[in-house]
């Protein structure tokens, strides 16, 4: 083995074990409203991805909520607890996901992508699937006078 890469690598594991133990004391500590501006300020000072944290801080509390304690979680570690949450949150759908499966010119999705991405900064919303929740919400609401109005039917 070249010299000095056991330590290193034993070094590298005992500091990730640590940062998972920081990690979950700060989320357990952070109100949950305050989770993404928490995320925001450890990813400015730790050069991790904000989005990447915010994840992790959010399995941490969902865990918590389901009566996981500190040592528990450090136990667990971040693999596994970010597993229990994934599978969680696929179990808390209460429809199986669908494919919408029809072709818009390269142009018209681009539009809509940053219309998404748009709509998803301004209203923080988590994924596509709550942007167009949002979006449909919108539409839902609107009588078919209205929607041929925006069409340049008129009347």
């Amino acid at each position: 083995m070249i010299e000095g890469l056991k330590e290193s690598a034993d070094r590298f594991v005992a500091n990730s074990r640590y940062q998972w133990a920081e990690l979950v004391r700060v989320a357990m500590r952070t109100h949950p409203k305050a989770l993404e501006m928490t995320a925001r300020s450890l990813a400015e000072a730790s050069g991790v991805g904000k989005s990447n944290l915010l994840r992790k801080l959010e399995a941490i509390q969902a865990l918590v909520a389901q009566d996981y304690g500190e040592a528990q979680l450090i136990t667990l570690g971040q693999a596994n607890t970010m597993s229990r949450f994934v599978k969680g949150k696929k179990n808390e759908r209460e429809e199986d996901l669908v494919y919408l499966r029809f072709a818009i010119s390269p142009g018209l999705k681009e539009a809509l992508l940053q219309n998404l991405w748009r709509i998803s900064k301004v209203l923080h919303l988590r994924t596509q699937e709550h942007t167009l929740e949002f979006i449909n919400s919108l539409l839902t609401d609107l009588d078919d006078v209205t929607i041929k109005h925006y069409a340049g039917e008129g009347k």
